[in-house]
């Protein structure tokens, strides 16, 4: 159906964009690549993009892709409390 947009959140080390890719994995998703990632959680169609900027301990997280069968105001409150977990 489409995607939600881009945020950035800052402050991110590599440590915990690590721990938050395990939690996902965890929880099932797939993982390509490493700087930028591509996240297909397997769960109402909703993919991610992620890249990191080591400089300025940044990252940018683009749900690109979602089914639309929930909102994304309810996708990004979940990413948000990934980040404030790992972040």
């Amino acid at each position: 159906m489409g995607g939600c947009g881009t945020r950035s959140f800052r402050n991110i080390s590599r440590e915990k964009i690590d721990l938050a890719l395990a939690a996902l994995e965890k929880h099932g998703a797939t993982i390509i690549g490493n700087n930028p990632w591509n996240v297909d959680t397997h769960y109402c169609g909703v993919k991610l993009t992620a890249k990191w900027d080591q400089n300025t301990q940044t990252i940018e997280l683009t749900v690109s892709d979602s089914d639309g069968s929930i909102p994304c105001s309810l996708i990004w409150s979940f990413l948000n409390n990934i980040i404030a977990k790992y972040g």
